[in-house]
């Protein structure tokens, strides 16, 4: 007797063919994600037998949504082994995203394709605390400018990630925090980008977007839990569990430049004493020299300074270098991460800022935390920006 299948039923081989897709989704999810891939990285990251991964693999470049390119030294992911193999990517020409860092004084942005090429980048500078409407022009000359020069169709391009120095998330009632940019923080800014262009746009922290960028394409790769640390002209972080950029219930996650080192220390902008960021930060190590030879150092003498060996500017660096370095420790002794990245302009202004850094916190850690290692950021200035591509990905995927 033929059962009668009633309507929304699924007959034994449409939910195979159901469950097949659902495969193929999560395929295509993880090459998004993470870029090229073996099969039997695929195999590995979803539990799918490597031989059903085969076959979907190929009925997904039958209809174009992936390719299969010889592994090189240059696109093998860093788990590959042995003799180069045959890689799995998104098929380039089915997608692409923006992403943009609005920065203290100048923006950058990146385009990049679905295959996680980063196909160009943009720096553009700006005066300090520029407007609304500058921020507004500037970035959709930087869409049309990166659109133009990789010759991308509007079509193709999936959306537009956007970091700020802020936290995003706080509900409205709730007072915000101090930024840098504070006419830029709320969603205004992201509709008006989007009706202008016509793309979706998504607002994010960039040290999130950076930590994202690191988790993808840097030091972070292949790795589950790491601490980031964004030390600029104020402190920003992230923290990464199980592969996942933690932001916290109300989007203030990360927050390590208020990590209070001594409740009896110098008043942060924050209403607290001895935050991280009164003494780390390119902000309170300038007003600390500024204070002290009696006139305005800003960054620029403050580096020549260092350059030229004067004691006092080398005093300021050092004391900040070793409470980054403290204030890491505090958090591995919370969180035992397998990995801190440090990365930022304090970072760059001198070698003996990872190396007091590093000596500092192995000087305070338990033995717990001993496998931890510290190393820099990979991404340099452009961090933030590949972060907003990574967060378009993740979103489509």
């Amino acid at each position: 007797m033929k059962r009668n299948l009633g309507a929304g039923t699924l007959s034994p081989n449409g939910i195979n063919l159901l469950f097949g897709d659902q495969r193929k989704l999560r395929i295509l999810a993880l090459l998004r994600q993470r870029g090229p891939m073996t099969r039997a990285e695929i195999s590995r990251a979803t539990g799918i037998a490597k031989s059903s991964i085969s076959l979907m693999v190929e009925q997904l470049a039958t209809d174009r949504s992936v390719q299969i390119l010889r592994a090189t030294s240059d696109n093998r992911s860093g788990s590959v082994k042995g003799r180069p193999g045959e890689l799995v990517e998104i098929d380039p020409s089915s997608g692409a995203a923006i992403g943009i860092e609005l920065g203290k004084n100048r923006m950058r942005g990146v385009i990049g394709d679905l295959s996680h090429e980063i196909l160009s980048e943009i720096e553009v500078p700006l005066v300090s605390n520029y407007s609304f409407d500058l921020a507004l022009k500037t970035a959709q000359e930087m869409v049309s400018h990166l659109l133009s020069v990789t010759r991308i169709t509007p079509s193709r391009i999936i959306g537009i990630g956007v970091g700020v120095a802020a936290v995003i998330y706080l509900p409205l009632e709730m007072e915000k925090q101090e930024s840098e940019i504070e006419d830029i923080l709320d969603q205004r800014f992201v509709n008006a980008l989007s009706e202008i262009t016509g793309f979706s746009t998504t607002l994010e922290n960039s040290s999130n977007l950076a930590a994202y960028a690191e988790l993808l394409w840097g030091n972070g790769f292949g790795l589950r839990d790491f601490l980031y640390f964004k030390a600029d002209h104020f402190i920003g972080g992230a923290l990464v569990v199980s592969q996942e950029v933690i932001t916290g219930s109300l989007g203030g996650g990360g927050e390590f430049g208020h990590l209070i080192l001594d409740p009896q220390g110098p008043v942060c902008r924050c209403g607290q004493r001895g935050c991280l960021d009164t003494y780390a930060s390119l902000h309170a190590m300038t007003s600390t020299a500024s204070l002290t030879f009696g006139h305005e150092v800003d960054l620029p003498l403050f580096k020549h300074l260092i350059d030229n060996g004067d004691s006092v500017a080398i005093r300021i660096l050092h004391d900040a270098a070793e409470k980054l370095g403290q204030a890491a420790a505090v958090l591995c002794r919370v969180l035992n991460p397998e990995q801190i990245i440090f990365s930022g302009e304090l970072i760059d202004l001198h070698p003996d800022v990872m190396i007091l850094a590093t000596k500092k916190f192995k000087s305070q850690i338990l033995p717990t935390n001993s496998h931890v290692k510290i190393v820099r950021g990979s991404l340099g200035d452009q961090a933030s920006a590949l972060g907003g591509v990574a967060l378009i990905l993740g979103q489509n995927s």
